[in-house]
């Protein structure tokens, strides 16, 4: 209950005016937008005169108010048949049909050489690193992949039965 009485208070005008209905501050703040207030709001709801008036008053001030400026540009005034050359390379690129499949084709390969170019220092740091250490330490470090067979089998019983094992021990299989 006291919360509802604090925001009637920090509702109330300070000025001791009547409170206005929503309606009229809604159209009000329609107005100072420059929107059609009486679009909203029925006809009926509205007594005669004080349609007329509201409808004056608007009138009155889209006659005062002058075009409506177009939005803040960024980069000074652009022309209006200006297109920025990266809009009109990719509308370019993305053209259907066949006749796009070249150019795509083009810069698609250009991007995976520069991408290519970019990581090529990398590339020779590990490719002369690969080649000091081969050269250094020679056939032991790459082999040439002689073929050598399994290594050999050693039957489990065999080596059970030599004098080494002791049997009183348990074999344990972990």
């Amino acid at each position: 209950m006291l919360s509802s009485a604090r925001l009637y208070i920090a509702a109330a005008p300070l000025t001791g005016a009547p409170l206005t209905s929503v309606e009229d501050q809604f159209e009000k703040e329609l107005r100072r937008r420059g929107l059609d207030p009486t679009s909203s709001v029925s006809e009926e709801s509205l007594s005669s005169a004080a349609q007329a008036q509201r409808r004056s008053a608007f009138e009155q001030q889209q006659q005062r108010r002058t075009a409506p400026r177009p939005p803040p540009s960024f980069r000074g005034e652009p022309e209006e048949d200006e297109v920025p050359p990266q809009l009109a390379k990719s509308r370019a690129l993305n053209a259907e049909g066949l006749e796009g499949l070249i150019p795509r084709a083009t810069e698609l390969l250009k991007l995976g050489v520069t991408f290519f170019l970019a990581f090529l220092p990398f590339i020779a740091v590990v490719s002369l690193a690969f080649g000091a250490i081969y050269f250094v330490m020679g056939e032991s470090f790459v082999h040439g992949g002689a073929p050598t067979g399994p290594p050999p089998y050693y039957d489990p019983d065999v080596l059970l039965a030599e004098p080494t094992a002791d049997p009183m021990v348990p074999l344990d299989l972990r």
